[in-house]
């Protein structure tokens, strides 16, 4: 197994200083770039239609319009909110370690940090998490930017064997270097590299969350780049429409026959006035036209193609007329919304994974030993349309039928998050009744 040692000693001559080195290498620098451009894009900023040229236009400067659509940030939050609108559950089939980890996730605050991964994933493709203990022994996580992370693998089997953290304030670059058991922190400050402190790691290495990537196994690809080109030709078409509606609205005044001189002469301010013509002549304005329903026809075609690269359903952006729709078909709407839902849940699962295996180490390292680990897991909520009345009516068909458990009642209960919570309030209620009785 490769160590971080051997791949410092084998590519940078064993430098103590090559964190810098490694920040700075053209694929880490390339990547880094494109996560910018990506929030800059996500802000409206980049979109190639600002990069419009000026034109002359009877004498005078005309600045065409530039229209921008931020389609890509909507969809962006859709599929965070779909998946992680609802919390995630955790079962567990040790009670005690079932609870112990609900704390830990109510005190760290986890379903905020469990939807800012997603955020980060979704758009920007990677993001990163490290669970520390703080000064006053509770468990909380920090979230590492997409661009001021950088993964180290070995050059055979790309075995993730440290970590980067590198960012600049004021001027002043900051390196945090993880390794399997020690955090040492790096700083610029007066012009030379020092180490500024070293650190026990006993977490590990920063958990990675990330997309899918046909062209790199060890990062991720943001969705905003596999549908942000329509969402500039959309800008473009809707642009340049307005551009040729306003500058030709006024029209050409054209005269065929004898030319009028003098005070008969065509008047350039024609509007409003009447105009006597020699027989045979004629007088017209010539207009720009404009094919409204060829514009709507490639604006909604472009728009389609959007949705469908996205996998949003139109329901969500008011494209589709639901008012005599059922709910089964409102569900069918959402088929790829699902499947892009059940990705993202699988890219979520391989970090949770890394997430649970840091708080064994760190409920170890406090002297909690739990038994059971390999049972903890996650389960999410996907925001689905349903019908609540519907769904109860049929558990309680159910359940009258004695055909389900009081536990399976609980996970289906569109009204229950914490099934172990509910359960146990609801044993509270009956021991309290008993009582009473």
């Amino acid at each position: 197994m490769t160590t971080l040692q051997d791949y410092i000693e084998e590519n940078y001559n064993d430098r103590e200083t090559f964190f810098k080195e490694e920040v700075n290498r053209m694929d880490n620098v390339k990547r880094v770039n494109e996560i910018i451009d990506i929030k800059e894009f996500l802000e409206g900023k980049n979109h190639s239609i600002l990069n419009s040229q000026t034109e002359e236009y009877k004498g005078k400067t005309y600045y065409p319009a530039t229209i921008v659509l931020n389609y890509a940030k909507t969809i962006c939050n859709f599929q965070t909110n779909f998946l992680l609108k609802n919390p995630v559950s955790l079962t567990c089939s040790n009670e005690g370690l079932l609870n112990r980890v609900k704390e830990v996730y109510d005190i760290g605050n986890y379903d905020r940090i469990d939807f800012d991964i997603l955020d980060k994933v979704v758009k920007y493709g990677n993001a990163y998490e490290y669970p520390y203990i703080s000064e006053d022994g509770y468990i909380y996580s920090k979230i590492i930017p997409p661009e001021d992370g950088y993964p180290i693998f070995s050059e055979f089997g790309n075995e993730y064997i440290g970590f980067i953290e590198s960012y600049t304030v004021d001027n002043v670059t900051f390196w945090v270097v993880f390794t399997e058991d020690k955090v040492e922190e790096y700083s610029n400050k007066g012009g030379k590299i020092h180490k500024i402190g070293e650190y026990e790691n006993v977490s590990g290495l920063p958990c990675i969350y990330k997309s899918d990537n046909e062209l790199d196994e060890n990062f991720g690809r943001s969705d905003v780049l596999r549908f942000g080109e329509i969402i500039e030709e959309m800008e473009r078409l809707i642009s340049r429409s307005c551009d040729g509606l306003y500058k030709y609205m006024d029209g050409l005044p054209i005269m065929s026959g004898q030319q009028l001189e003098g005070e008969e002469g065509v008047n350039p301010k024609i509007a409003g006035e009447g105009l006597n013509l020699e027989d045979g002549a004629e007088f017209y304005f010539a207009n720009n036209e404009i094919n409204e329903r060829a514009f709507k026809e490639i604006y909604n075609t472009l728009k389609q193609a959007l949705l469908d690269i996205s996998q949003t359903p139109a329901v969500a952006f008011n494209q589709t007329d639901i008012s005599n729709l059922s709910e089964v078909s409102i569900r069918m709407m959402y088929t790829l919304a699902s499947m892009k839902g059940s990705l993202n849940e699988k890219f979520m699962r391989e970090g949770f994974e890394q997430r649970f295996d840091r708080f064994k180490r760190l409920l170890d390292y406090k002297g909690e030993n739990y038994e059971g680990w390999e049972t903890l897991d996650a389960v999410f909520h996907p925001a689905l349309p349903r019908n609540d009345n519907e769904v109860i009516d049929n558990l309680q068909k159910l359940d009258d039928m004695g055909a389900i458990s009081l536990d399976t009642l609980l996970d289906k209960n569109p009204y229950v998050n914490d099934k172990n919570f509910e359960k146990k309030r609801l044993e509270e209620s009956n021991d309290n009744g008993n009582s009473e009785e």
